[in-house]
């Protein structure tokens, strides 16, 4: 609704459930259901609450993982739900829209709860569909934005072969790890494509290169069938290899979120992860970035019995990856998940800090739904940290991997080199020297952290004006000249990149030798202290510099 124009922007990203709930009255629907994620499902029950209040007679059906595996909880406090579908909804459904029209009992029908009377009922579970192919394609001419999608999301699979015990996934699917056949995932393409010449798309599964034989096979058909796309997909770095990512560049595919989570050996046990952060590691990460593939990698930290040793693996992990030129990394607060071993083993060693919350359920609406979230812990844990969390001694490390270094990184890649030489190569120690900055911040970056979008212009200059106040805030010594020159430099041509008029100039003299450092290969004692006039200006969209002998007027 908020692709074609239906809802005001403004309300829609302040989550105005009043809103948002009326133009869904306005529909006039029967029946409503709501697919309940971690990052939504709070917003789920005041939806569905102000709903049925202004509406009863509107039938609602939640669904998803977080419902799923709290199903008796939520059907025993909320009585404006009506039924539960718990874990694969597609044989259940029909028979669910055939009860509300009278047609079937629901007592009849697996894979629900519901009630009876007073009393809360759970009916056995269907069975998982082991084969994903039975599942029906997907009617998009029901979908009104299509025409506007430059891209498509794919289910390819569900389930996952491993047992990380922070993740719901296993839980929610039993720990069943299903693909959908290599064919049947091109035939989808295939549609898309044809239909609406959509020839980019994002895979939907944990663990799409968990077989060897099975990707590469996926990827030749792919190539003999001259799709000519571009797809993205999960993976582990330890189901990769040269022979893989090879194919992987050769069918066009174009991206990859990497799950690493910890940079602890120690860690990487504790979670059951037990990925080897070792040479070959590394290698598989050089492999990825050198073949130009656009790489995601995500980290965690706050996990149970997490040490502050175990954080500054992570950071010096980060850091490295960094140096291989992986585009995004980010860090993510370790949320408590219910249905993971996790939950199960510490739920009863949590409290709730409205400052200290995950990026998974969506931050900036934490305030409006603090009592919701602080009664019921056993539905919202994923909003609640361990009582000795690091992370309540070392906040904010997220939003400086997340917003500060993704951006600097981005747009002002010699400061960061300049910086990260000055603290020895040691992200922590340039973390707690911008610590202050977090603190003063961190309400105001939370309405950028549901989507980091790099291509945001506001979110670029907010953040660009708080590197200038640090920079030129902090004594970093006798570098202080070259730090403050050169990062002004670089805030001149990320001013000029980011321009829409691709008629952008600016002409300016720097006290040094900024078009040799824009080179990249400078230390901080070897910059040259030289008065250096420089032309910053972008021919057709292209950035270009130009040292002048004298300003030209």
């Amino acid at each position: 609704m908020q692709s074609i124009g239906e809802l005001d922007d403004k309300e829609f990203e302040n989550r105005d459930v009043k809103y948002l709930g009326q133009h869904l009255i306005d529909k006039k629907p029967d029946v409503l259901a709501f697919y309940t994620m971690a990052n939504s499902y709070h917003l789920s029950v005041d939806m569905a609450k102000y709903i049925k209040d202004q509406r009863p007679d509107i039938k609602q059906i939640f669904g998803g993982p977080q419902a799923s595996v709290s199903a008796y909880d939520l059907m025993s406090i909320f009585s404006f739900i009506d039924v539960i579908g718990i874990g694969e909804g597609e044989e259940s459904i029909v028979d669910i829209m055939k009860a509300f029209a009278g047609e079937k009992e629901l007592s009849d029908i697996k894979g629900i709860c519901y009630r009876d009377g007073e009393k809360i009922v759970i009916n056995k579970e269907n069975s998982l569909i082991q084969d994903l192919d039975v599942l029906p394609n997907i009617d998009y001419s029901l979908v009104p934005y299509m025409d506007k999608l430059k891209s498509l999301s794919i289910e390819v699979g569900r389930g996952c072969p491993f047992g990380c015990k922070y993740c719901s996934s296993k839980s929610f699917w039993k720990q069943r790890f299903r693909l959908k056949s290599n064919d049947r995932i091109i035939q989808e393409m295939k549609r898309a494509i044809k239909d609406y010449d959509i020839k980019a798309f994002s895979f939907v599964h944990d663990l799409f290169t968990a077989n060897k034989k099975r990707i590469i096979e996926f990827c030749n058909k792919i190539i003999k069938e001259d799709l000519q796309i571009q797809w993205a997909c999960s993976a582990r770095i330890d189901t990769l290899d040269e022979e893989v990512i090879e194919m992987l560049v050769k069918s066009g595919c174009v991206g990859m979120f990497i799950g690493v989570e910890t940079g602890s050996a120690v860690m990487q046990k504790a979670v059951n992860k037990n990925l080897k952060l070792d040479e070959k590691f590394y290698d598989k990460i050089k492999m990825l970035t050198e073949s130009k593939l656009d790489i995601t990698a995500s980290f965690i930290y706050g996990f149970p019995n997490e040490k502050l040793s175990d954080l500054l693996d992570t950071f010096r992990v980060i850091k490295k990856l960094k140096d291989l030129k992986i585009k995004t990394i980010q860090l993510h607060i370790f949320s408590m998940l219910r249905g993971t071993e996790f939950y199960n083993e510490y739920h009863n060693d949590i409290s709730f800090d409205p400052e200290i919350v995950s990026d998974i359920t969506y931050g900036a609406s934490t305030k409006k739904n603090a009592q919701l979230v602080k009664k019921y812990p056993n539905l919202f844990s994923h909003f609640y940290t361990m009582n000795d969390s690091i992370v309540k001694k070392y906040k904010y490390c997220d939003m400086f991997i997340n917003h500060f270094i993704q951006v600097m990184c981005s747009l002002f890649t010699i400061t960061y080199k300049n910086l990260i030489e000055y603290f020895d190569d040691d992200l922590f120690a340039f973390y707690q020297s911008f610590y202050s900055q977090l603190e003063k911040y961190a309400d105001e970056i939370v309405r950028f952290s549901d989507n980091i979008d790099m291509n945001n212009i506001e979110f670029n200059r907010w953040i660009t004006r708080v590197w200038h106040e640090y920079i030129n805030n902090t004594d970093f010594d006798k570098y202080n000249d070259v730090i403050q020159e050169l990062f002004d430099f670089e805030k001149d041509l990320s001013k000029v990149i980011i321009s829409a008029d691709k008629q952008e100039e600016l002409i300016k003299t720097y006290k040094f030798d900024v078009y040799e450092a824009n080179k990249g290969k400078s230390k901080l004692d070897s910059y040259n202290q030289k008065e250096t006039i420089v032309r910053i200006y972008k021919p057709e969209g292209v950035l270009k510099l130009q040292r002048l002998r004298r300003k030209i007027s």
